[in-house]
This record gives C-alpha cells, sequence and structure tokens, in this order.
C-alpha cells in the first residue's frame, strides 16, 4: 500500500502542489481569524477532544505537522531543515499578526513551540514514509 502511495505520489506532483497551496490559504486564513468566527479550528478542537490551554496546542501540531507533511511531499528535493525552518518562521509570523491584527488572539511563545514541533514531525514522518516505501519495494 504504501508504494502505491509513493507511486501515486511521484505521478501527480501537481495535485500535491495545488493541494499544498490551498491547505497553505486556507490556514493563513483561519490562523488570522478571530477565536469566536473561527468555528473550523473549535470544531477540530472538539473531534479530538480537546479543550482551551494544552489542547490548543495539540491542535498548532496537527495542523503544522499537515503544512510540512504537504511541504516536503510538494518539494522533496529541498533540504528538510530548510522546510522546518521556513515553516516555524510562518508559524512565527502568525503569532505576531495575531497579536496586532486587534482578532482577539494573542502572541504565544508557545503556540510557536507548538508549530515547531508540527513541522519537525511532519517532515520527520514524511522521511520516513518515503524511507519505509523505498525498502518495501
Amino acid at each position: 500500500m504504501l508504494k502505491n502511495i509513493k507511486n501515486w505520489l511521484d505521478n501527480h506532483p501537481r495535485i500535491i502542489k495545488i493541494v499544498f497551496g490551498f491547505y497553505f490559504i486556507i490556514l493563513t486564513g483561519l490562523l488570522l481569524k478571530s477565536p469566536e468566527d473561527n468555528q473550523s479550528l473549535k470544531l477540530l478542537g472538539s473531534v479530538l477532544g480537546l479543550g482551551t490551554g494544552f489542547g490548543d496546542k495539540i491542535v498548532h501540531i496537527i495542523t503544522f505537522l499537515g503544512l510540512s507533511l504537504l511541504g516536503r511531499t510538494s518539494f522533496p528535493k529541498r533540504n528538510p531543515v530548510i522546510l522546518i525552518l521556513l515553516f516555524t518562521l510562518y508559524g512565527v509570523a502568525i503569532e505576531f499578526l495575531q497579536e496586532y491584527m486587534s482578532t482577539g488572539r494573542t502572541c504565544e511563545f508557545l503556540d510557536m513551540l507548538a508549530d515547531f514541533t508540527g513541522c519537525l514531525l511532519g517532515v520527520i514522518l514524511a522521511k520516513l514514509l518515503i524511507k519505509k516505501t523505498k525498502s518495501s519495494g
């Protein structure tokens, strides 16, 4: 099954890049919305059984894991450390924008740390999937 996934990814790089682009745009919109208007992230948190506080950090980890996994899959020849750095800087920029856009959200260091953690896990997961796929074929 992993070999089929790898073959599909290899044969459809444009689709993966389009999905990555849409994910990036949608994620940016969701992260910059006010918390009262942001039903999508609240829904993700409730589906995962997460409340406020630590649960919010899990949502950050999951969303940035998805971002970096899609990013690594979209740009497999890019240095993974550069991707982690770029996506983490994106998370830091979002946190600062949240503070200064008067949306009712605040800039939190722990959110930045959760974003970095998600980026790291996403790149590691992508590497493990690719390595596993290569060794099973």
